[in-house]
């Protein structure tokens, strides 16, 4: 929802503009209301309003000082000023200061409506033509990562200091994508002949970022689609462009649905980690969800990636760890059963003794016997 901030040093006027104009029915959320431009700016540097409504005459910083202020750090934002019958001198300044409208005081809501109406206008127009101009840039960065063409990308799209950047690649075109992730989309441009959709991310938090993937990916459900390694440099787009095709070509080839992950170093480390950590503590209560949160990937992407190294799932890998050792334990000493059963991972005998008959195709107590 596009964003406002009213600036009025007259307490009647800013509790008037607030509670009696409809805002969020013409689709405007407003943030608050300062009563000088000193205030104002401060407001505006914390959330970047969309729309500045202001008063002209102000103590301290003025309206005027205070769009002057603005004008440089914040281009995209749109003024309009809020004026009375003699400041005519002031409004000149104002609309040469690029002030997109003057309302006379005290404001008439019809009047503010159609202004409003223009200016929400003017900011979808805006917003459109950066976005293509955003794809345009970010398609010459993937193929030709020179540092010309980054820098002319910089000047439109400006990230947040990231963890890192990924790359998803899907089959499907989702333009709607970028209206429901904010918090983390901010690319989405159409990629090669194939019209592949391809969508780079702007991660912020190291250990969340696979699971914003997963959710994303579980809501849109493509039927396929390819997920890069991190990289925190624009310069690393065109591999993780590269990345994120291997990624899809793997889930193609395999003629399954869903995502595959690209298999960084790292994460092939990583996995190994964790296969060695199981192969020392398999008699503790190990769980899959927390040895992913501890490796920063998702638990789905721990389980395939798991799945890959060793030829098993998470669950049947430990099993036969543990049941390798009770008859390690069986046949070379006199433990009963329960001990075994606790020195293995297990706190119940009796789910112990049924795990090692289905496996085994015997009880603990019989595999002894056969041994003996």
């Amino acid at each position: 929802m596009t964003t406002l901030l009213i600036v009025d040093d007259e307490w009647l006027i800013r509790e008037g503009l607030l509670k009696t104009i409809p805002w969020s029915e013409w689709g405007i959320n407003v943030l608050g209301a300062a009563s000088n431009g000193k205030e104002a700016a401060s407001l505006i540097a914390l959330h970047e309003p969309d729309i500045l409504l202001t008063d002209i005459r102000m103590a301290g910083m003025d309206g005027l000082a205070l769009m002057e202020h603005c004008s440089e750090r914040y281009p995209d934002m749109k003024s309009i000023i809020l004026t009375g019958h003699n400041e005519f001198e002031y409004a000149q300044k104002a609309l040469k200061l690029g002030a997109r409208d003057l309302l006379l005081k005290p404001t008439d809501e019809d009047e503010l409506r159609t202004t409003m109406e223009k200016i929400l206008g003017e900011l979808e127009t805006d917003r459109s033509e950066k976005k293509d101009i955003i794809s345009l840039l970010t398609r010459e960065v993937v193929s030709h990562p020179a540092n010309e063409n980054i820098a002319r990308l910089k000047d439109y799209f400006t990230p947040s200091p990231p963890f890192g950047f990924v790359i998803v690649d899907l089959k499907e075109s989702c333009e709607e994508i970028t209206d429901h992730y904010t918090d983390f989309a901010h690319l989405n441009i159409s990629a090669d002949p194939y019209k592949l959709e391809l969508l780079i991310y702007n991660i912020t938090d190291s250990r969340s970022w696979p699971h914003h993937i997963e959710s994303l990916l579980s809501t849109l459900k493509p039927q396929t689609a390819g997920v890069s390694s991190v990289s925190e440099l624009i310069t690393d787009w065109s591999r993780l462009y590269e990345e994120a095709k291997w990624a899809i070509e793997q889930t193609d080839l395999a003629n399954e649905c869903g995502y595959t992950l690209y298999q960084s170093t790292q994460y092939t480390v990583d996995i190994t980690k964790a296969v060695h950590y199981i192969d020392s503590n398999f008699n503790l209560q190990l769980s899959q969800a927390e040895l992913a949160d501890y490796f920063h990937i998702s638990t789905s992407q721990f389980s395939k990636l798991f799945k890959q190294l060793t030829g098993k799932n998470f669950v049947d890998y430990i099993t036969d760890k543990r049941l390798t050792e009770a008859k390690r334990l069986l046949r070379e000493t006199s433990l009963k059963t329960y001990e075994i059963a606790v020195k293995v991972g297990y706190t119940d005998s009796r789910y112990f003794s049924q795990t090692f008959k289905k496996k085994c195709g015997v009880t603990p107590k019989e595999y002894r016997k056969q041994e003996d």
